[in-house]
C-alpha cells in the first residue's frame, strides 16, 4: 500500500505502469539523471496523527495564549462569535480554489461580492477588491497605485502610520525610485504645518492613518484637500472597528482606503493568516492590484457573479501587471463578511462605542495611579498612551509576572518615548480585568445577504456595558449615517452561507485536477492543530516584549523547525517563512537578488524567464525594477538552449525557472542552464509551484538553484480556501543568507528561542510578522506524519497519476509535447471538431461534478488544457475523469452543442464575463 494519503494497491499500480507502457515507477523519472539526486534527504520517518497531535499539543501548551491582553499595536483581541469559525470552517469553502470557473464557484463569488459590498459600506468607498495578504502590503499597493496613477514618485508618509507597516513600505521599494518624506510626532500626531509643507507638485500620494498608531481619532478633510490641490492621492490606513462611529475616509474624500482585517472575526494566531482590505473610488477601480468580484448575468439572464477586471492581473499582462499578486485572502474574507453580518449596522455601532467607553474608562482608572500619565491631548478610540515614571520595556515585563501583557512599549518604534506605553482596551476587558491590570427562500434568486437584511434584527449580543459611557466625540469625528451592513440573526446568516457552501466545488466534494495548482487532499487532523488555544490566541507582538518570549517558546520553535525541514528538502543554505503567498516568496526572492547586486555595485537590469513561465515571474521582475527578456520553448518542451545563450549577458541578475515547467517537463538541461547564469554572476531562481513532483528525488539547491520560493498550500496540503490564504517560504543559498527579510528566528545556546532583527543587509521586513503562522503549523504536522518514505511517495504518485491520464487521453486530443511527463500534463483542444473549445470541454466537466483544469495556459499552447491529478486520488477517480474527457472528445463530432451549452446542471449557466468588465458591478452599495 502507499503512504496515508497515497490510496494506490501495489496491483493498481501495476496496472497503471502497463498502461503507460514501462515496467516501474523509477523509469517515469528518467529526466531526472543521477547527477540530478539528492545528496541528502535527512527528514524524520512519519509518525502516527496521535503522536503528530500529541507533538503540536505539546508544543501549544508551552506558549501563553491566555494571558491577559492590552496590547493591540495594529492587532487585536476581539471576541470572535462561534459562527464565524462553524460557517467559514465548511469544506465547501475551505478546500475549494481560487473561483476561476464561476458556474462552479457562485458561493465563494456571491460571498467575496458581499465582503466588498461590506467593506464599501464600512469606508464609504466605491468599489474595493477581494482582499490583500494583510494591512501592511495593502499599505504598499496603494502607495503603488498612486504612482501609477499620478506619473510621480514622492510619497509622503504620516509618522503617526503604524511603524511596522512602514517598515514593510521601505522594504519593499528599496530597489525603486521612490522617494518617501516621514514626518515626525508629537504628542501622538504630526503637525498640520510640517504636512502641509512637505505636500508639492512632485507628490504622488500622501499616507494617514485614523485611528494612527497611537489611537488618536482626526479629521484629515483639510490635509486632503491640500494633497488634491498638489495634484496627488490620499490613501487613508484605518481600523475597521472604529468606523462603526468615527468618520468615513470618504466623508473626508480619500481616494485610496486600506487597512488590517484582522479584527474582524480573524484569530491573532502569531501573525497569520490575516486580512488585508482596500478599497477605492470608481475612477481608480481598474488601476487597483489583485482580485475583484463582479456580478454579471448568465444566457437566460440570471444574476451571477465572477472575476472580473482580469485584463489588470499578472496571468494575462505579465510584466506589464499593475501587481504580481494573483491570489486573495478568500477564508479570511469569508470570516470578515458572516462577522460583520453578524454585528449588523448597529452592533458595529455599538460594538465601537463599547470599545471606547472601555478604553475611556481604563484611562480614568489608570490616571489615578500615581506617577501614570494618561496622554490626552487627543480623542482616541480604543487605544491610547501612557506615560510612566519608568521605561515601559521595565514596565511590561513586571506586569507579565501578575498575567498582563501591559501595552506595548513605545521606545522600540520610536526615539525618546521610552517611558510611553500604548494600550489597547477591547470589549474582551471586562471592567474587573480593567481594575485588575491597573492594580496589577429565494435563493434560486442569489439574493445577497445585505437583500436578505431587516432593520433592528441581530445575530450576536455583546456584551452589557459594564463602564459608564463615555464623553461623546466632538461631531467632528462622526460619521453622518451607520455602516451599510446587513442586519440578520444567526439563523439567518447560517442558512445563508450554508446555502452558498453548496454552490461551489470543492476538493471535498469533487475532483480538481487544476494544472499548477495541486489541489490535492487536505488532511482534517491538521485544522484541530492550527486551533490549539496555544497557537489561535497568540498575539504576534508577544517576542518582542521582553521576558514575554518565554511564553511563545513553543510557536517560535514551530517556526524554526518548519525552516529546517523546508531548508532539507530544497537543498538550500536557509529558509525564511515570512511570505503570505508564493507570489509573496517569489517578489521577496527577486528583492534578495536586487540587494545583492546593489551591495556589490552590479550594474545588472535583466531578467530571463522562459515564455511558458507563470505570469507572476515576470511581474515579480518588473515590480522589483527589473527588465524581462522572454526565452521561447523548444521542441522538447524546454526552454531553448541556443536562444538562452544568445539573450544570457554580463547584466543578467536573475535566470526565473520552473523545474518541471508549467508544460510538466523537467529540463533536462538544467545543470548547463545555472552554470553558464553563474559564469556571468546571475541568479537561478526556482519557482516552487510545481516541487510536488520532485520531492525526494531531486532538490533545487543541487542542481544550482540559488534562491527558492515554495507553495506550502500546495506541496504540504493546506486548504487553499477558495483563494487564500496561501504561505510562500523563500529559501537562498550561502551567498544571500545575509539579505534575507527579518525577523528571523534563531536558537539559543540554551535551546531557547528568539527573534534575531540585527541582519544590516537585510532587504528588511516584508509582512508584519513570521508569515501566516496557522497555514505553516498545518504544512508542519502534514511533514511530520508523511516523514521522508511518505514525502518520495508524494513526488511517485503524482507522476504516475499524471502519466496514466496522459497516457489514456493523448489519442483523443493534440499532444504538443509527446514524452513522460512528471505531475502534470498539457493537451489541446485546437483540433476538436465543429469550433468546439477548451472552454466548452470545461464546462462540460462541470455538468460532470469535475472541476476543469487550468485552461488556456500556458500560453505557448494553443486552446491549453493543464491536468495534474495530483497523488491523492484513487485510480477509480482517474479511470472516471478519463472516461468523461473521451466522451467530451466524442460529443466535438457528434453533438458539439451539448458541450457549447455547458454548463446546464448549477445554479446558473454560462456567464457573461466580458459584460462584468464593461458593466462593472462589484458591491451593493
Amino acid at each position: 500500500m502507499g503512504n496515508y494519503y497515497t490510496p494506490h494497491t501495489d496491483e493498481e499500480i501495476k496496472v497503471m505502469l502497463k498502461t503507460i507502457g514501462v515496467s516501474s515507477v523509477e523509469e517515469l523519472f528518467k529526466d531526472i539523471k543521477p547527477a540530478f539526486r539528492p545528496k541528502s534527504f535527512k527528514i524524520p520517518d512519519g509518525k502516527s496523527e496521535l503522536e503528530v497531535l500529541s507533538h503540536f499539543k505539546k508544543l501549544a501548551s508551552s506558549n501563553c495564549a491566555a494571558i491577559t491582553k492590552f496590547l493591540g499595536a495594529g492587532f487585536y483581541d476581539h471576541y470572535i462569535p462561534s459562527v464565524v469559525d462553524a460557517l467559514s470552517g465548511r469544506s465547501e469553502f475551505y478546500t475549494a480554489y481560487t473561483p476561476y470557473q464561476p458556474e462552479c464557484s457562485q458561493g465563494t463569488l456571491q460571498a467575496i461580492y458581499e465582503y466588498q459590498s461590506a467593506i464599501c459600506g464600512l469606508t464609504g468607498m466605491d468599489i474595493a477588491n477581494a482582499s490583500l495578504y494583510e494591512g501592511g502590503t495593502a499599505l504598499y499597493e496603494a502607495a503603488m497605485m498612486a504612482t501609477r496613477i499620478t506619473g510621480k514618485n514622492k510619497i509622503v508618509v504620516d509618522g503617526g502610520v503604524n511603524p511596522i507597516y512602514r517598515k514593510i513600505l521601505y522594504s519593499y521599494t528599496k530597489n525603486l525610485s521612490i522617494e518617501f518624506v516621514e514626518l515626525s510626532v508629537s504628542h501622538g500626531q504630526s503637525t498640520r504645518k510640517e504636512m502641509f509643507k512637505c505636500i508639492d507638485d512632485k507628490t504622488a500620494g500622501v499616507i494617514l492613518q485614523n485611528p494612527n498608531f497611537f489611537g488618536a481619532i482626526d479629521d484629515h478633510t483639510d490635509i486632503i484637500e491640500k494633497t488634491h490641490s498638489a495634484g496627488a492621492l490620499a490613501i487613508e490606513s484605518v481600523y475597521p472597528i472604529s468606523l462603526g462611529i468615527l468618520k468615513t475616509p470618504r466623508e473626508m474624500d480619500a481616494d485610496i482606503v486600506t487597512g488590517e482585517g484582522q479584527s474582524m472575526g480573524i484569530p491573532l494566531s502569531f501573525g497569520g493568516p490575516y486580512l488585508g482590505f482596500m478599497a477605492v473610488k470608481t475612477q481608480f477601480a481598474r488601476k487597483m492590484p489583485g482580485r475583484i468580484a463582479g456580478a454579471t448575468t448568465d444566457k437566460e439572464g440570471k444574476k451571477g457573479f465572477v472575476l472580473t477586471l482580469q485584463v489588470r492581473e499578472q496571468h494575462i499582462r505579465r510584466e506589464k501587471a499593475t501587481s504580481n499578486i494573483c491570489s486573495n485572502e478568500a477564508l479570511c474574507a469569508m470570516r470578515a463578511i458572516i462577522y460583520l453580518s453578524s454585528l449588523g449596522k448597529e452592533g458595529l455601532r455599538e460594538l465601537a462605542e463599547l470599545n471606547r467607553d472601555k478604553a475611556e474608562f481604563a484611562k480614568d482608572v489608570l490616571d489615578k495611579i500615581r506617577g501614570v500619565e494618561v496622554k490626552r491631548s487627543s480623542s482616541t478610540f480604543n487605544e491610547f498612551t501612557v506615560l510612566l515614571p519608568k521605561n515601559a520595556d521595565k514596565v511590561v515585563d513586571a506586569m507579565i509576572k501578575h498575567g498582563f501583557l501591559a501595552g506595548l512599549p513605545l521606545g522600540k518604534y520610536y526615539k525618546g518615548m521610552e517611558k510611553y506605553l500604548l494600550v489597547a482596551v477591547t470589549e474582551k476587558k471586562d471592567k474587573r480585568r480593567n481594575r485588575g491590570f491597573c492594580c496589577s427562500a429565494k435563493e434560486g434568486a442569489m439574493m445577497l445577504i445585505f437583500e436578505k437584511s431587516v432593520k433592528g434584527r441581530k445575530g450576536i449580543k455583546l456584551p452589557d456595558r459594564d463602564v459608564p459611557k463615555s464623553k461623546k466625540l466632538d461631531g467632528k469625528y462622526l460619521r453622518k449615517e451607520k455602516a451599510t451592513l446587513p442586519e440578520a440573526s444567526e439563523l439567518d446568516i447560517v442558512r445563508h452561507f450554508t446555502r452558498l457552501s453548496q454552490k461551489n466545488f470543492s476538493i471535498d466534494t469533487n475532483f480538481y485536477p487544476l494544472g499548477s495548482c495541486t489541489m490535492k487532499y487536505n488532511p482534517k487532523f491538521t485544522e484541530d492543530i492550527a486551533k490549539l488555544p496555544g497557537f489561535a490566541e497568540l498575539h504576534p507582538l508577544m517576542p518582542q516584549l521582553g521576558s514575554a518570549s518565554s511564553l511563545v517558546q513553543g510557536a517560535l520553535e514551530v517556526v524554526y523547525n518548519v525552516e529546517k525541514l523546508l531548508a532539507e528538502i530544497t537543498g538550500m543554505a536557509e529558509i525564511v517563512t515570512e511570505p503570505l503567498a508564493g507570489a509573496h516568496g517569489e517578489l521577496a526572492g527577486i528583492m534578495l537578488i536586487a540587494a545583492y547586486h546593489k551591495s556589490r555595485g552590479n550594474k545588472k537590469k535583466y531578467v530571463i524567464v522562459p515564455d511558458s513561465s507563470h505570469g507572476t515571474n515576470p511581474a515579480s521582475a518588473a515590480i522589483a525594477g527589473y527588465e524581462l527578456v522572454s526565452i521561447p520553448t523548444a521542441g522538447d518542451g524546454c526552454m531553448d538552449m541556443e536562444a538562452y545563450k544568445a539573450k544570457l549577458t554580463d547584466e543578467t541578475a536573475v535566470v526565473m525557472l520552473t523545474c518541471p515547467n508549467t508544460l510538466g517537463v523537467f529540463n533536462t538541461h538544467i545543470k548547463e542552464v545555472t552554470e553558464l547564469a553563474h559564469k556571468v554572476d546571475a541568479f537561478v531562481y526556482y519557482d516552487g509551484a510545481n516541487l510536488n513532483a520532485i520531492l525526494g528525488k531531486c532538490r533545487p539547491g543541487d542542481i544550482g538553484f540559488d534562491v527558492v520560493h515554495l507553495n506550502l498550500h500546495k506541496t504540504f496540503a493546506t486548504p487553499h480556501g477558495g483563494g487564500g490564504p496561501g504561505a510562500g517560504p523563500v529559501g537562498v543559498g550561502k551567498k544571500l543568507v545575509d539579505f534575507l527579510p527579518v525577523p528571523k528566528v534563531v536558537k539559543n545556546k540554551d535551546g531557547s528561542f528568539a527573534l534575531c532583527e540585527n541582519k544590516p543587509k537585510s532587504i528588511g521586513r516584508i509582512a508584519p510578522f513570521y508569515g501566516n503562522f496557522g497555514v505553516i503549523l498545518k504544512a508542519y504536522a502534514y511533514i511530520m506524519l508523511l516523514g521522508k518514505d511518505g514525502l518520495i511517495k508524494v513526488g511517485e504518485h503524482s507522476v504516475l497519476n499524471a502519466n496514466y491520464c496522459l497516457t489514456r487521453l493523448k489519442d483523443a486530443f493534440d499532444l504538443p509535447y509527446d514524452r513522460i511527463c512528471m505531475h502534470e500534463f498539457v493537451l489541446s483542444a485546437s483540433k476538436l471538431k465543429n469550433g468546439v473549445r477548451a472552454l466548452d470541454v470545461a464546462k462540460f466537466l462541470i455538468d460532470n461534478g469535475i472541476h476543469p483544469p487550468t485552461i488556456y495556459f500556458p500560453l505557448v499552447v494553443k486552446e491549453a488544457m493543464m491536468i495534474e491529478p495530483t497523488e491523492t486520488e484513487s485510480k477509480e477517480t482517474l479511470d472516471r475523469f478519463v472516461e468523461i474527457m473521451l466522451e467530451a472528445a466524442k460529443l466535438a463530432e457528434e453533438n458539439p452543442d451539448i458541450l457549447k451549452n455547458a454548463p446546464v446542471t448549477m445554479p446558473v449557466s454560462r456567464l457573461d464575463e466580458v459584460k462584468a468588465a464593461r458593466e462593472l458591478n462589484c458591491s451593493h452599495i
